[in-house]
């Protein structure tokens, strides 16, 4: 087996990145919610930012459904849909060119925040959330890195597939690539 990323697949090099990032999300998040179960009790904040207490705190809290509370109480088909969701990404990372570091970099913090929730759904049977950000009589939600991390890898995702020249971003070729040819 080769591990020369000249073949269009990612070489061990680029395994062992993906891995690496994913690990450290992880890492982070599990760390993260650990010191907010040890330190403060279910519903109790804290705000390390007095001045902006009202639209930041750390509130210890969990969540049974997904994001902003939706399909609560369904933990079950969310851990499979994230265990489905990872191995999906390491689907789509076996067939991504290596030369696309920022989906590779934006693929490995999607697969650590999945695995940071999916990890909290097998051991808690919830989700911990403790980023409180809030416009008071607007909006509340509570969150946390996992999520934050996921977010943001839409977002490099979405930036690394825009600069991607337009015969790449699609394998199906349009419909007008040889206008000279009829059938």
């Amino acid at each position: 087996m080769s591990i020369s990323s000249s073949s269009g697949i990612p070489n061990r090099r680029h395994w062992f990145a993906l891995i690496g990032i994913a690990l450290a999300v992880l890492a982070l998040d599990q760390l993260t919610k650990t010191l907010v179960i040890e330190r403060l009790a279910l519903g109790e904040s804290w705000s390390p930012i007095p001045a902006v207490a009202d639209f930041f705190q750390i509130t210890h809290s969990v969540n049974s459904g997904a994001a902003f509370s939706l399909f609560s109480g369904a933990n079950t088909p969310l851990l499979l849909l994230a265990l489905a969701m990872i191995v999906g990404i390491l689907v789509v990372f076996r067939q991504t060119p290596p030369d696309r570091r920022l989906q590779i970099v934006a693929m490995a913090i999607l697969l650590g925040g999945v695995m940071g929730n999916a990890l909290d759904r097998i051991r808690y049977g919830t989700v911990i959330d403790f980023i409180h950000w809030q416009i008071p009589r607007v909006v509340s939600n509570v969150s946390n890195l996992a999520d934050h991390a996921i977010v943001l890898s839409v977002i490099l995702l979405f930036i690394s597939q825009s600069r991607l020249p337009a015969s790449h971003s699609s394998d199906t070729p349009s419909v007008d690539a040889h206008p000279d040819q009829t059938h």
